[in-house]
């Protein structure tokens, strides 16, 4: 009789286990996955597109370049230009972080960078008329990080 009566309980746990065990190793073997990646875009051995800069310095720098870019091209190349140019604005954070700037400072630049990819969604933000704001808004993320002397000189002697 205590046979019979552990069956029902047995039961349970024969077909609890093995789902509680499928759906742990689906959670464990999970990974994070930028669904801000155009499909298009060639990564390297690490998983991020070949554009990604180096540091956070680059970063700017290739914004201010990018910007002339975007407001001078067709209208076809135009949206490829913007996906990288808001790309790259989302990595000003991350850039930061690998920096010592202070968790308040960083707020702050989070919040400017958050503004900045705001701004790009909008019609006609890459014009001529816009470039005084955004070079005053990438002054004012380049200051918050001043570049490393080594790293200038790394990245001057490897280019």
């Amino acid at each position: 009789m205590k046979i019979q009566s552990l069956n029902p309980r047995f039961r349970l746990l024969k077909y609890c286990i093995p789902c509680i065990s499928i759906l742990l190793l689906m959670i464990g073997c999970s990974h994070e996955v930028d669904t801000q990646f155009n499909p298009n875009w060639k990564l390297d051995e690490h998983g991020n597109p070949e554009f990604k800069p180096e540091n956070f310095q680059d970063a700017i720098a290739k914004l201010r370049t990018d910007f002339d870019l975007i407001n001078k091209s067709s209208s076809a190349q135009k949206q490829d230009l913007l996906q990288v140019y808001q790309q790259i604005v989302r990595w000003l954070p991350e850039f930061a972080a690998d920096t010592d700037i202070r968790r308040k400072d960083w707020e702050s630049l989070d919040n400017l960078s958050t503004n900045l990819l705001k701004d790009t969604f909008t019609p006609d933000f890459f014009t001529e008329k816009n470039k005084p704001r955004i070079e005053s808004t990438l002054d004012q993320l380049s200051s918050m990080i001043p570049p490393d002397k080594n790293q200038s000189k790394q990245t001057a002697t490897t280019k």
